[in-house]
């Protein structure tokens, strides 16, 4: 599985894609499909697919793992908010907005009352959705979703750090700790936030 996971970080995956796949199959020998370490090995290999671009393979898997993470695990439990997030990570970026939005939203709340909402997973879960909000046009609620990120005061992990509302940039705390921003036209705004569509966390 680690050796998977270094060639799709190095950008080998056709080399990536049969590790994967074996694993997978481990994992239902071991542990059956109604399992989360299966539902694991199967967000992997949607995760693998997806960076090849093949969304048809990749969709049903994110798909299984979050049913799976829901009847294992409940839906109070974090792993099936990341599933959730992953699902919509692929639908936003396939322009399927409303379902994206829907899950977001319900991994947010799920984050929030089982992490509390002073902890970085729930702010990466508010900056998914500002991302989101970006990409559809609406910044008066990517505006809003950044400032309850940075009222918080904390530093989580974000790929877009660059939002322009009302020409004027709005700054948001990046993996450095520093704060960062400038001011974007609304098309070269959209084009980064379509961009980070679909990059975020993934467990």
């Amino acid at each position: 599985n680690n050796l998977g996971w270094l060639y799709l970080e190095l950008g080998d995956l056709t080399k990536a894609e049969p590790l994967f796949r074996e694993m997978r199959n481990i994992c239902e020998r071991t542990h059956g499909q109604g399992h989360p370490e299966y539902a694991r090995c199967l967000n992997n290999l949607a995760v693998l697919y997806r960076s090849m671009g093949d969304i048809a393979k990749a969709k049903p898997l994110f798909i299984q793992a979050v049913d799976i993470r829901k009847k294992a695990l409940g839906e109070e439990n974090t792993e099936y908010a990341t599933s959730l997030c992953n699902l919509a990570g692929l639908y936003a970026s396939t322009g399927d907005f409303a379902r994206a939005e829907l899950l977001y939203v319900q991994a947010r709340d799920v984050f929030g009352s089982v992490l509390g909402e002073d902890h970085p997973d729930y702010a990466t879960s508010l900056n998914n959705l500002a991302v989101l909000y970006l990409a559809m046009g609406d910044y008066a609620m990517a505006g809003l979703c950044a400032a309850v990120r940075l009222s918080k005061g904390i530093v989580a992990e974000a790929r877009l750090v660059y939002f322009s509302i009302a020409d004027r940039p709005l700054r948001a705390s990046g993996p450095e700790g520093v704060l960062i921003g400038r001011s974007l036209t609304d098309a070269e705004a959209r084009r980064k936030a379509c961009a980070a569509i679909g990059t975020i966390d993934i467990m």
